[in-house]
């Protein structure tokens, strides 16, 4: 994949490094958008479609680790997580959340940008929207199921335990 003009949400409450990184990853060749909290994150997940994520995890209202799941729920774009808390053990929380990469404050931004590129040359699998075996076939899309003709009617956490 080619990474020049890849558009780069940035997710972090310090104006200050919202502004740097905006800068920065410009001048890089990303298309950069960000925003403060994990609210507006989901909104511009939804209507602008980021190739990639930098997510803070100190957020006002709504810290990192837990917008990780809602975030994976619309998009399985690279997320970089960025964290004055380096600890292993936060690594390992934000990884096993589902981030792609974890960098820890302060950072180099020819390190972030490095990261970036890495991941965004990374290969995604293609999502598929049904799923068959057998007589058994999965909708992702209208999140439905049928056997044969027959649809079967799931609760969100049965539907979720089938896909897993």
């Amino acid at each position: 994949m080619d990474t020049v003009g890849a558009r780069v949400l940035v997710v972090d409450d310090e104006s200050a490094l919202r502004e740097l990184l905006e800068y920065a990853l410009t001048q890089a060749g990303f298309a950069v958008r960000s925003v403060p909290d994990g609210r507006r994150a989901l909104e511009a997940v939804g209507s602008w479609a980021p190739e990639v994520i930098i997510l803070d995890v100190m957020l006002p209202e709504v810290d990192g680790f837990t917008l990780l799941p809602a975030l994976r729920r619309l998009t399985d774009v690279p997320i970089v997580m960025l964290s004055a808390r380096s600890e292993t053990a936060e690594k390992v929380a934000g990884l096993s959340r589902g981030a792609d990469d974890y960098l820890g404050k302060p950072f180099e931004l020819e390190e972030l940008i490095a990261r970036l590129h890495s991941a965004l040359r990374r290969p995604r699998m293609e999502l598929r929207q049904t799923f068959t075996y057998g007589d058994l076939s999965v909708d992702l899309s209208r999140r439905s199921v049928h056997r044969g003709n027959r649809r079967i009617d799931l609760s969100t956490r049965e539907f979720d335990l089938l896909l897993t």
